[in-house]
């Protein structure tokens, strides 16, 4: 009779938690973990085998019945305690990779060495068409800077009569919002105009010396100018860390975002 009156609480338990999901099933099963789904078939699995075997053991079925029952609190607390450790050690791993990043800053900066935190990128490698595979291949860690000039000067290309011109401008465009959607480095646009300068390579210049920034550039002859400093990243140089691997027989998705002048030509 006892034993009856064990399985009658437990199919309340499991009605009212049935009736529980019923109730708002999209919002309430966001709010139990996957682990509670398995511990809860665990300790029902358990409970349904121990029925029949705990009669082929006299005098102790409640026994076998409720060790099976007691399975599932066991095991959703051995889950969660097993989980709190592997947080504490990522988190352990994330500070002591964090801390061992501002040691070397930090003696970078002691032995009078430039710690780079910024990257400044020109027109010419807006529309180069392999920043973002060198951007993400490089490792790079510190911001992308878009100078106010190159931003004026994407406008201005846009703008320009010339369909060729005009599409890189537009390239251009799109380039700084994959930058900022497909890369981990944070993607600002410089307010400084510097409006002393006569021209956007002057300005692009100040605004490295300012910011202690490395230049990213398509352009030879100014990667030239500034390779003394070796404060430049020269795209065309790199050409393995922004190539794509493909192999015979891959198959591959082209996207065509704008046709060309002429029939069977596109971007």
């Amino acid at each position: 009779m006892l034993v009856l009156f064990l399985w009658f609480l437990i199919f309340l338990t499991l009605a009212g938690f049935f009736f529980f999901l019923f109730l708002n099933p999209e919002e309430k099963t966001k709010q139990l973990s996957p682990v509670f789904y398995s511990c809860a078939l665990s300790g029902l699995t358990g409970a349904l085998a121990a029925w029949p075997l705990g009669f082929l053991i006299d005098y102790t079925p409640l026994l076998s019945l409720g060790l099976s029952i007691l399975s599932f609190p066991g095991f959703y607390l051995g889950q969660n305690v097993r989980q709190q450790m592997l947080n504490k050690d990522y988190l352990a791993l994330q500070a002591s990779l964090e801390n061992e990043k501002n040691q070397n800053k930090n003696l970078l900066e002691a032995q009078g060495q430039v710690v780079v935190t910024s990257y400044v990128v020109d027109f010419s490698a807006l529309i180069y068409g392999d920043l973002i595979a060198l951007v993400n291949n490089l490792g790079l860690d510190g911001q992308l800077l878009i100078p106010k000039s190159v931003i004026n000067q994407i406008q201005e290309q846009i703008n320009n009569p010339d369909q060729l011109l005009s599409s890189q401008g537009m390239f251009a465009r799109q380039t700084i919002e994959r930058l900022i959607k497909e890369t981990l480095l944070e993607t600002i646009i410089s307010e400084h105009d510097y409006e002393n300068q006569p021209n956007p390579q002057s300005k692009i210049i100040n605004l490295i010396q300012d910011n202690q920034s490395v230049l990213i550039t398509a352009d030879e002859q100014f990667a030239d100018q500034l390779k003394a400093s070796g404060k430049v990243i020269y795209i065309p140089s790199l050409k393995n860390a922004v190539r794509n691997n493909y192999f015979v027989g891959q198959i591959i998705q082209l996207k065509l975002t704008q046709k060309g002048q002429d029939p069977k030509q596109g971007i």
